[in-house]
């Protein structure tokens, strides 16, 4: 089967962007929704936090599209499943952690992919992903560290999240709790080190 054939509207349904089809795969949009969005018990660290935090060596959000389209992820426009424009994988943990909501992952992060044709983007469920699941949790493990040893880094931060109502207002309250977060990531990246680095598309190596 050519790339052409894989693309063709006989096979595929458009959705949202007219540039991002999806292969008939045996399901439909609401199955595909709740694969790509839908929580599956790997919270990583409190969405509040995920929202306000910056890019390691920049005042960028973590968050920004561009900055996780040069991970490897991807984007599905899907408002009503998707509020918070999370690329595909990333999810809104609630409940699992008391009342406090969760930036989480899935396995539609990894096990979704794209293909290219005629300027025209197919995405393929299923397929080896090039998200590079290692660079995500070195770059945030970085831009943790960062905030919380550059004080103008972290008094943007506080700022935004005083700014919300799910979590405390207080500065020092905000700090003690981002130090735990901090040490929950640091925590997993020392389980998890290699001396060599699988690269895009691989979690299990």
């Amino acid at each position: 089967m050519t790339a052409a054939t894989i693309v063709s509207a006989t096979y595929a349904e458009s959705y949202a962007d007219s540039n991002i089809i999806t292969v008939d795969q045996g399901w439909d949009y609401s199955d595909r929704a709740f694969f790509y969005f839908s929580p599956q018990g790997s919270p990583i660290i409190p969405f509040e936090f995920a929202k306000a935090l910056e890019q390691p060596n920049s005042e960028e959000l973590f968050l920004d599209p561009s900055f996780l389209k040069e991970l490897g992820m991807i984007y599905w426009n899907d408002p009503k499943s998707n509020p918070e424009n999370l690329p595909v994988g990333l999810t809104v943990d609630n409940g699992r952690l008391g009342n406090e909501s969760f930036l989480g992952m899935n396995c539609s992060s990894c096990h979704v992919t794209e293909i290219k044709v005629g300027g025209k983007t197919a995405l393929v469920d299923g397929g080896v992903s090039h998200f590079d699941f290692w660079s995500f949790m070195k770059t945030l493990n970085s831009a943790l560290h960062n905030t919380y040893n550059d004080n103008e880094k972290f008094d943007r931060f506080a700022k935004r999240i005083s700014e919300g109502s799910k979590l405390t207002k207080d500065s020092e309250s905000i700090r003690a709790n981002f130090r735990k977060t901090l040490r929950h990531v640091e925590d997993w990246s020392y389980r998890n080190h290699a001396s060599l680095e699988p690269g895009p598309g691989r979690v299990d190596a």
